[in-house]
């Protein structure tokens, strides 16, 4: 019985508050505070810089900062609002006998990292970047690497949009790239403008509505967003980023429903290779209770992934094993996540559940040795 109560609190903790911070909160990143103090066994190793899009604007969602070492791969941080990042690169370690690996033997303050360390910046519509890290040296003085520049993958939209963007009158494609260039530079309401008088030329070009779409969900428009997202689908109906567009609203606001819809939709028009997909909907699935189906999404998609690229799915594989009453599995995955990424957003409350997983294992296992 006392298990029994024990999972129903950890029921109530995964549905009202621990799932919805499973997906980082885009809209509010967070910064985590440094710890600079070298009394720990560990010394420090801050880094920081800024991230920047080739076109010299700061991306729109934050970027994974993550750690490289030895092939092992760790998110450590997000960038804020303004793209920029501050981390200690050990502070995940101070309690674990594992840390970054020096070019000279010792832990404390002056060594220098060793050759097999780097940096790397991760964020979905754009190549992974990496920065080598042989050399910076421990201590608790704060290492600038600059700004990093992130250049964007082709998108699929623009691909896929060359069938129908030869109806699109010469006006209108001119209208569009004005809009496009005052993007660029940070002038949302010429941009908008812009994009509306390419729409007034041709009401069906799908990346004018798009784009105004983007601007909209940026200035938290949400119910024209939705809109204008939906237009670009009427107008052409395989084009993927308006799906993702669609599915990045609805768990905003927590609408699992249209979350599992879009995103089946998504892996039906195209080649169903996006781990991030499949986290989405099992994410969906979840939390309308639909575990197993869950489950399936969660296994696909961590075929997918092996770089950990989308480290959350190891945590919500383990609250799937939690509703199963598999505790040990729920253990293994929850401590993997929290491996793979020890300074997520979530963290604090993965701990907190995962200490209630391992209580719950180890109720089991006594109760199945009488």
């Amino acid at each position: 019985m006392a298990a029994r109560s024990l999972f129903s609190v950890v029921l109530l903790l995964t549905s009202l508050s621990a799932f919805t911070q499973i997906v980082p909160d885009l809209a509010n990143p967070v910064r985590f505070p440094v710890d600079t103090s070298t009394n720990a066994r560990t010394a420090p190793v801050i880094i920081s810089g800024k991230v920047v899009a080739d076109d010299g604007a700061v991306p729109t969602q934050p970027v994974a900062v993550q750690r490289m070492c030895n092939g092992q791969v760790r998110t450590v941080a997000y960038t804020d609002a303004s793209g920029s990042f501050q981390v200690d690169l050990n502070r995940d370690e101070q309690s674990s006998s594992v840390s970054l690996p020096l070019a000279s033997e010792g832990t404390g303050a002056g060594q220098k990292l060793g050759v097999d360390c780097e940096l790397r910046f991760e964020l979905d519509g754009f190549a992974p970047h990496a920065i080598p890290l042989t050399g910076i040296t421990s201590g608790p003085s704060v290492t600038n690497v600059g700004t990093v520049i992130v250049h964007r993958i082709a998108r699929s939209s623009e691909a896929t949009v060359s069938a129908t963007a030869m109806a699109v009158p010469d006006k209108a494609k001119k209208e569009f790239e004005k809009g496009k260039q005052a993007e660029s530079k940070g002038r949302w309401a010429a941009a908008k403008e812009k994009f509306k008088n390419a729409l007034q030329r041709y009401p069906k070009f799908a990346l004018a509505w798009l784009e105004l779409g983007r601007l909209q969900a940026q200035q938290k428009e949400m119910t024209a967003a939705r809109e204008s997202f939906q237009n670009a689908l009427s107008a052409d109906s395989k084009l993927i980023d308006p799906y993702a567009e669609l599915t990045n609203l609805a768990i905003e606001q927590k609408q699992w429903k249209d979350v599992v819809e879009t995103t089946d939709r998504v892996l039906q028009v195209s080649d169903a290779n996006s781990p991030k997909i499949w986290f989405y909907n099992a994410a969906g699935n979840f939390n309308l209770g639909r575990i197993d189906q869950a489950e399936k999404s969660l296994m696909r998609g961590m075929r997918l992934d092996r770089e950990h690229r989308v480290p959350q799915m190891e945590y919500l594989l383990g609250l799937v094993f939690a509703r199963k009453q598999d505790y040990p599995s729920a253990v293994t995955h929850v401590s993997e996540y929290l491996r793979l990424s020890p300074n997520a957003p979530d963290s604090a409350v993965a701990r907190q559940q995962l200490d209630e997983f391992q209580k719950l294992a180890e109720s089991a296992a006594g109760q199945a040795s009488r």
